[in-house]
């Protein structure tokens, strides 16, 4: 079912005129398609220049605190007297006009940067919040009535930290307007855990529930400003709660299966010091589906339970929360945590945002003595997840990368058991869905570092709380959640997995004799003159020309709705599949080849001048002649010239090359620079050992990619003719992610049909387009600069070392995954797809020209996915290996080492990534 049709299907949808429902489907279109990371600059950019000027008024906030507010609630000295009653209440104010401020900044930052990407979006989108976001406005304390269904509203509250090790929870949910449900529109639970392995539900659905503020049955939204002070009653269950100040006391009992339970709290901990949601300022939001309110992560309490058995007195610590929403996600996860002054509370899912759904969106708040951390998806922060709800286990990453912190939280639940069912909220009611455990544990690593490498504090909290939470669950029963420790591979995973013929062995060039060597080169020669047609008549169908080869990288690259070759997790699965391509076809010509060798840039890094190797002498100089474009004619590959894109590709440069469409280099051979953006490249070798220690897929692929990849293609292939000269993070990020994306966004202008050479970087050069939607990226440059062929992302393949280097970067992530066996077979590589079609674990690779599954030794006609050739891993699957690879099988993983995945590197990464450009 189309992702328009799930919507117009959805419970919560509602009918419009038939504009507005294609405005609808349109921006949804719009936002799907949309590149993550060209918004979160655009976004950024304006959340910048907001917030200069909100700086200056921030620091008025204390003084209207301590005059305004603390007059108008009775006067009083807040900083001799900071808890009084008048200074909490203006704390309050205050604190409120200071998220509001920032929720607006945050707000503007995004309709900057909706507006910049399209600006026609905008009454659509203005349209949008309206039409589904103002249903959403509510009271963070009282329950209240909606004005739509189905609506949900719930209160939480757990007690833990006792000397008995017991825990006592309370729950109390209920849709005021039920018409449209099918299941319970109320719930009530008294859950006691002995802390002995047993737990007791005390459970109810009360046809209807009866909500009194003050005494008094609501019969409209209440003043959302007011404390606590309600009672929830059903006929066969009631809760009463009632604040007063930094008192509480709240009460639930159910008197046909004689349970009460009554608990005085006080002293409660919010989750700021400004009272704001875990949501921060996206809270504020009017089109936010769902919310999420810690009222207290930690209270004193004293309670008293009466239950068949007899009467228990007992104190502890609190934990308080709310929900309330229009909607809720088929599955979610949940947990909080207590352990001394140390507090944790996490929540997330599939997260309902207008008329889109956000995966992964997760709220994370971590509190000690030293730290305070908190995690949005707005910051914007990343989320990296991987749960087994039957057997009781949960796993959350979550990195700020600009505020250069990473949190990792592992959470696991008795095995024997351990978890007991509760009903959890849907779109049509309640229903027992959900698997909770009150004996839990949870261990928490917090990093901090340009790497996240710098370990803060590890703690571990027991007897915590986790919940998963929703249909998407399904288990065969709480009792047997026993699973393998590792899920078989896939039928076709398993097939590819025994090779015809033994592996062959790739190795460094420099090993190879010169007649190995000689056999390489030769057989590239006849790939690059020989076309696919007239070669798969003399060397069989899994021939392939040069040219094609770089066409088909292209191809990918430049897909309009993202790059499905760079830019994502996909890059080394991609690369590895077009890798494998071309060696293929490299044997077809002469298979006396045996395999492709790589190129261990290692051997360079470590001499004095990388630019004296004897590579070089193959591949030619490793910068060209300035005088002549700055073209590279020696060495074995100077008679290439880069193709006439017309009978290949439908993408060309201003010249008709084969190049990308805004790089205006004229030159028909293949070029080089020493400089890129007037910055010198140079490689360092630590990077190699230091990348090999990421914990999971994702970090191996944000250490690599900037530094083990692109540094060779920096070196070699260079970037001149910029506006200035900037160091090489800002380089990067212009050219290679800013300039592509504008010219996907149709804001940078080429010219076409040119032939003067000299008229490149004049009447040939590509500007970028004046309309207001273009306003960011103009901000970065005017115009496109001249790439070196090794450095143009998208059509690098015309470079002949191309294949070698990447086959290296290969090597790298197959001795990564030895070393991390036991996170085969996906090793943490994410299922959806993020930031496009083609990133995702099950994902076609490459779909507009996929890779043939019998590159893998699976079925003819097969479109390989991300998933099966990341299982090419060189030891169970895939036809070839490397001759280092035995070696790397044998060193410690990285759980025997873990404290060096650290900065041992940190002061080489900060001088690579913001060196000076040369003077």
């Amino acid at each position: 079912m189309s992702d328009d049709a799930s919507l117009r299907n959805s419970p919560d949808y509602s009918p419009m005129d038939n504009e507005s429902e294609q405005g609808l489907t349109k921006t949804a279109s719009r936002w799907s398609t949309a590149r993550y990371h060209v918004y979160s600059f655009r976004y950024l950019l304006g959340l910048m220049a907001i917030g200069t000027l909100q700086s200056t008024i921030s620091p008025s906030v204390p003084y209207i605190e301590n005059t305004f507010f603390a007059e108008k609630y009775g006067g009083d000295d807040c900083e001799a007297h900071p808890s009084s009653d008048p200074c909490r209440k203006g704390a309050t104010d205050a604190a409120q006009i200071g998220s509001f401020t920032n929720a607006a900044a945050h707000a503007a930052a995004m309709f900057m940067a909706v507006c910049l990407g399209s600006y026609s979006a905008m009454p659509v989108f203005l349209r949008l919040c309206l039409f589904r976001g103002l249903l959403v406005l509510a009271s963070q304390y009282d329950p209240h009535l909606p004005q739509k269904s189905p609506w949900f509203e719930g209160w939480y509250t757990r007690i833990s930290e006792t000397p008995t090790g017991q825990s006592v929870g309370l729950i109390v949910g209920h849709y005021p307007e039920k018409a449209q449900l099918t299941d319970a529109a109320a719930y009530l639970a008294l859950i006691i855990d002995e802390g002995k392995g047993k737990t007791t539900v005390v459970e109810a659905n009360p046809p209807g529930l009866t909500v009194l503020k003050h005494g008094a049955a609501i019969a409209n939204e209440p003043d959302d400003a007011s404390e606590p002070d309600f009672e929830v009653s059903g006929g066969n269950g009631t809760l009463m709660m009632k604040q007063t100040g930094t008192q509480q006391r709240i009460s639930m009992w159910f008197p046909s299966q004689g349970f009460r339970f009554e608990a005085n709290l006080t002293d409660p901990v919010p989750w700021s010091s400004s009272g704001q949601s875990p949501e921060g300022w996206a809270g504020k939001l009017p089109f936010l589906a769902l919310h999420w309110f810690v009222y207290s992560l930690s209270s004193h309490a004293s309670y008293r339970l009466e239950s068949p058995t007899g009467v228990v007195l007992g104190h502890g610590r609190a934990h308080q929360e709310k929900n309330w929403g229009q909607s809720f996600p088929k599955s979610w996860t949940w947990g909080e945590g207590l352990q001394g002054a140390s507090k944790i509370a996490f929540a997330g899912g599939t997260v309902p945002l207008g008329p889109l759904k956000v995966p992964d969106a997760y709220l994370l708040g971590l509190r000690t003595s030293k730290l305070n951390w908190n995690f949005h998806p707005q910051d914007p922060a990343v989320f990296w997840v991987s749960n087994d709800a039957c057997r009781g286990r949960l796993n959350v990453t979550a990195i700020a990368a600009d505020r250069l912190l990473r949190l990792s939280i592992q959470a696991s639940a008795e095995e024997t058991d351990g978890l007991f069912k509760v009903q959890g909220p849907t779109m049509s009611g309640f229903k027992a869905d959900s698997f909770e455990s009150y004996r839990a544990t949870i261990t928490v690593e917090a990093f901090s570092g340009i790497l996240h490498d710098k370990l803060e504090e590890r703690i571990e909290f027991r007897q915590s709380a986790i919940e998963f939470g929703g249909e998407a669950w399904m288990c065969p029963s709480t009792s047997s959640r026993t699973r393998p420790e590792r899920e078989p591979m896939a039928p076709a995973l398993l097939r590819a997995a025994e090779p015809k013929h033994p592996r062959r062995v790739r190795k460094e060039l420099r090993s190879l004799s010169v007649q190995q060597r000689d056999r390489v080169f030769n057989a590239m020669n006849i790939m690059k003159k020989t076309s696919t047609l007239q070669g798969q008549v003399s060397f069989g169908r899994r021939y392939v020309s040069y040219d094609d080869l770089v066409a088909q990288h292209l191809q990918a690259a430049a897909a309009r709705h993202c790059d499905e070759a760079h830019l994502g997790q996909a890059f080394a699965t991609y690369h590895r599949a077009f890798t494998l391509r071309f060696e293929e076809s490299l044997l077809a010509v002469d298979p006396s080849i045996g395999a492709l060798p790589y190129w261990d840039y290692n051997i360079e890094a470590k001499s004095k001048n990388p630019r004296e190797s004897e590579i070089w002498e193959w591949f030619g100089s490793s910068e060209g002649d300035p005088a002549q474009g700055n073209a590279v004619k020696d060495g074995r590959f100077g008679h290439w010239r880069v193709a006439a894109a017309k009978e290949i590709s439908n993408l060309s440069n201003s010249f008709g090359l084969l190049r990308s469409p805004w790089n205006v280099n004229p030159s028909p051979f293949i070029t080089r620079h020493r400089f890129s953006c007037g910055s010198q490249t140079h490689f360092e070798a630590s990077f190699w050992e230091l990348c090999l220690r990421a914990p999971t897929y994702l970090e191996w692929y944000a250490c690599v990619d900037p530094t083990i990849h692109t540094w060779a293609h920096s070196f070699l292939g260079g970037i001149w003719d910029t506006e200035r000269n900037v160091s090489r993070v800002e380089c990067f990020a212009t050219n290679a992610i800013g300039i592509p994306a504008a010219w996907s966004d149709d804001c940078l202008q080429c010219e076409q049909n040119c032939t003067e050479p000299d008229e490149a970087q004049r009447s040939c050069a590509c500007h970028r387009s004046g309309e207001l939607r273009c306003l960011a990226d103009r901000i970065l440059a005017h115009k496109a600069p001249t790439y070196g062929d090794f450095a143009d992302a998208w059509t690098s393949p015309n470079d002949p070392i191309f294949f070698f280097h990447h086959a290296n970067v290969d090597r790298h992530l197959m001795t990564w995954q030895q070393r991390h066996l036991e996170k085969a077979p996906h090793f943490g590589f994410l299922e959806p797809s993020i930031p496009c079609k083609g990133h995702g674990l099950k994902d076609i690779i490459g779909a507009a020209h996929p890779f043939d599954g019998s590159l893998l030794g699976l079925e003819d006609g097969r479109p390989l996915t991300n998933e099966e050739v990341l299982a090419a891993d060189g030891i169970h699957t895939g036809p070839y290996t490397y001759d280092t690879l035995k070696q790397a099988e044998q060193r410690p993983s990285l759980r025997s080492r873990r404290g060096e995945w650290s900065g041992q590197a940190l002061a080489s990464a900060v001088r690579h990534m913001s060196s000076k450009p040369a003077k």
